[in-house]
């Protein structure tokens, strides 16, 4: 048969309709959309008689007008007798269904205040900029090709509450899903739903009680038992708050997540690092429950000892279970000055000749045009990558035909650091590189896959700092990639400092 959509002018439409004509007869399917079991109203143009359900065969209504159950995401086929096609499709929410939107919608609501100002970035949710090409199949390379997506908690917000407003349930329990499953970071920063919290495992050294507890310090003593809030074993703490002494081996931004109980009496938790506030995880209100908070900022650590103290505010224990300081990955560095093409001789891609000495590692002068491959010149020229992650090489700035030579570039920035610290070097290339730092090698031999970072300890002194890179080509893609751990007071220039 031919089947046609319905078009239902109603703003809620949870029930999507393919209707046809069959002799005397209208063979229409009811599609629900959502993972709740749907009723609504049927009616009919023309003179309706016997409604069928297909799969049984029995009758299920009679006339103009029909009540029909479909079961969520289920399909439900029918035949009536005489009418001419579906007339309309009026859903009939459950009382208690929108009472649950409608409690989740007030409670989205109160969190929107605590989240105004902070944006959270999602790594490689955006659009692709980078596409593989390997025996002609091209292939996405997830979070590496694609750029990443900044989002506010008001981004989130505004459609479920439009949807709220026109009365279309259906997409406000979609979006409402949406956010839970993909953007599920805002409930970990501001507190979950009640019904909502998804969980997930900690790791690191403090992802048990017991190690928790060796490591912190507390006015009172803490003690190790059950919860029955707490699934396994969770940490007591009857002063209401502790601190904990951590060693960064890097600077860098280190994201804080605690697992812990939360709610009335139990929260918020106040974070102090070194003595400074640094922003809050939990809530205050509401019935206790368990779940893991992540705080909205993440912190900005300098190598060395740090204390990090943790105060509840509730008038009850604080009841921890696990703790996580990770390191967050760096920003790629976005601004160089790049030169190329030099010959390193031969077409094989490999390590031979790359220790041809070519003149940026002697001087960097940027005005300077120097003989290249091919007799072509080889001159600086300034980049951005934008929002891009890797410097595509071959794709963007030298394109050039390998079996013709073998193309080696130059990168170099410079990097003001406001004092002498350790630092961890990021670097991704495809296929060859050596690093100075400056002017010192700090990466002999570099090598890929581009998809993937490998860190090296580096000494950044007070003031301007020259970071310097040589790569050659492999015979398909050439990109390259550095980043610092930077907890934010870093600088970067592509051209010397005056």
């Amino acid at each position: 048969l031919e089947y046609l959509r319905y078009e239902n002018p109603a703003n809620d439409q949870p029930l999507v309709c393919w209707q046809a004509r069959q002799g005397g007869a209208l063979v229409f399917y009811l599609v629900n959309v959502t993972p709740h079991t749907q009723r609504a109203v049927v009616t009919f143009a023309g003179q309706a008689g016997r409604l069928a359900d297909l799969v049984s065969g029995a009758t299920v209504g009679h006339g103009n007008t029909a009540n029909v159950t479909v079961g969520a995401y289920m399909v439900l086929p029918l035949r009536v007798l005489g009418a001419e096609g579906v007339a309309g499709i009026q859903a009939l929410p459950e009382p208690q269904r929108l009472a649950q939107l409608e409690a989740q919608v007030r409670f989205l609501q109160g969190l929107a205040p605590r989240a105004q100002g902070f944006t959270h970035v999602v790594s490689g949710a955006g659009e692709q900029y980078v596409t593989v090409k390997i025996a002609q199949e091209q292939y996405d390379d997830g979070p590496w090709g694609r750029r990443d997506v900044q989002e506010t908690f008001d981004d989130l917000l505004q459609p479920i509450l439009a949807a709220w407003k026109t009365g279309d349930y259906t997409q406000t329990d979609q979006l409402l899903t949406e956010l839970a499953r993909e953007h599920s970071w805002w409930y970990e920063a501001l507190g979950w739903p009640p019904g909502e919290y998804r969980p997930r495992l900690p790791s690191g050294p403090y992802a048990e009680a017991r190690e928790l507890e060796a490591a912190l310090t507390s006015p009172e003593p803490n003690s190790l038992g059950s919860h029955p809030l707490v699934p396994g074993e969770s940490l007591s703490l009857p002063a209401g708050s502790a601190s904990l002494r951590e060693k960064m081996d890097a600077a860098g931004k280190y994201e804080l997540v605690l697992w812990m109980v939360t709610g009335a009496g139990y929260g918020p938790v106040e974070v102090e690092v070194d003595g400074k506030a640094s922003g809050q995880l939990g809530v205050g209100e509401g019935e206790p429950y368990f779940g893991h908070f992540t705080l909205l900022s993440p912190l900005p650590l300098l190598p060395g000892e740090h204390t990090l103290t943790l105060k509840g505010q509730g008038a009850r224990s604080l009841v921890l279970s696990a703790l996580e300081l990770r390191l967050l990955p760096p920003e790629p560095i976005k601004r160089w000055s790049v030169i190329g093409l030099f010959d390193k001789g031969g077409t094989r891609d490999g390590w031979d000749g790359f220790d041809t000495v070519f003149p940026p590692e002697q001087e960097i002068d940027l005005q300077a045009s120097y003989e290249g491959l091919g007799g072509q010149p080889a001159r600086w020229q300034q980049i951005d990558l934008g929002e891009d992650k890797f410097i595509q090489l071959l794709e963007r700035y030298f394109p050039y035909d390998y079996t013709k030579g073998n193309g080696v570039a130059y990168l170099a920035t410079w990097v003001y650091s406001p004092e002498e610290r350790n630092a961890l070097l990021y670097y991704a290339f495809d296929w060859y590189s050596r690093i100075w730092g400056n002017d010192e090698v700090v990466v002999q031999q570099g090598s890929g896959p581009w998809r993937a970072f490998a860190t090296v300890p580096v000494h950044l002194r007070a003031g301007w700092n020259k970071l310097l890179a040589k790569t050659s080509c492999g015979r398909s893609s050439w990109k390259a990639n550095l980043a610092l751990s930077d907890p934010g007071d870093l600088r970067y220039s592509p051209v010397p400092p005056s």
